[in-house]
């Protein structure tokens, strides 16, 4: 909530000033870089209390950062709109000792929603995980009771 979002914040410049003289070694530049890229995780990764039952993972790509090694770049037709559209293979690794990221391993719920057409939705995804090999698909598929708005 808004109150706890606060008391991180004053945490976080609390440990600025504390480690001011770390900061001060840096150029203007990269000063700048460090806390854009703060602000972007902070503004990306914070979550609103309606979602607070969700435990998701969050996978986000930013290029600003620098170019992703795993995504694979692709350009698809949405909505008759060409998109540039990065996709990560969901597939173990066992050379990189990555397991556990295929869709049957992965998934584990599905929160449809809020969404104009949240039962046209679940039936998709439901379908989408029965292609891919996962058990009792429809027991994973529910839709989020927070109004479209």
């Amino acid at each position: 909530n808004e109150e706890e979002f606060d008391a991180k914040f004053v945490s976080w410049l609390d440990g600025v000033e504390e480690h001011i003289d770390i900061f001060q070694k840096l150029s203007s530049e990269n000063m700048v870089a460090h806390l854009h890229r703060v602000f972007v995780f902070v503004i990306v990764g914070t979550k609103h209390p309606g979602f607070m039952e969700e435990r998701e993972w969050r996978i986000i790509h930013t290029p600003i950062f620098g170019k992703p090694n795993k995504l694979k770049l692709a350009v698809e037709s949405i909505s008759g709109l060409p998109q540039l559209v990065y996709k990560l293979p969901l597939e173990n690794v066992p050379d990189e000792k990555l397991f556990g990221v295929t869709i049957p391993e992965l998934i584990e719920k599905i929160i449809v929603g809020p969404t104009q057409h949240p039962q046209e939705v679940k039936a998709a995804m439901i379908e989408l995980l029965a292609f891919r090999g996962v058990s009792n698909p429809a027991a994973r598929v529910t839709v989020s009771e927070i109004p479209l708005r």
